[in-house]
């Protein structure tokens, strides 16, 4: 079982972190959004990368701010380059139970 700390995992205010158990929330799409969100990628590259629509980003983009309870899409986008390191690892940890699903 891999651990991954918790303290890096902070939201646009970093005085009201984001609890990890949020993350759980996501779907595996989602989780492509948010990952390459974190890299940089814009809403076409993101759609061109998981083939799909661009309208259907911006649909996980506000998805994904809603279940972390983010005010707005540019904090989702701030939340993920902040915490890419910490996205990346989760994401890799969890990987193998979205292959069960």
């Amino acid at each position: 079982m891999t651990i991954i700390s918790t303290n890096t995992l902070t939201s646009f205010n970093n005085d009201t972190p984001i609890p990890p158990a949020f993350l759980m929330r996501l779907t595996k799409r989602e989780w492509e959004v948010i990952i390459h969100l974190s890299k940089g990628l814009t809403t076409p590259e993101i759609a061109a990368k998981i083939c799909v629509e661009p309208k259907s980003v911006e649909n996980y983009r506000g998805r994904i701010a809603d279940k972390l309870e983010l005010k707005g899409r540019n904090k989702l986008v701030w939340f993920s380059w902040k915490n890419q390191e910490f996205l990346e690892n989760w994401y890799s940890a969890s990987k193998k139970n979205f292959d069960v699903l």
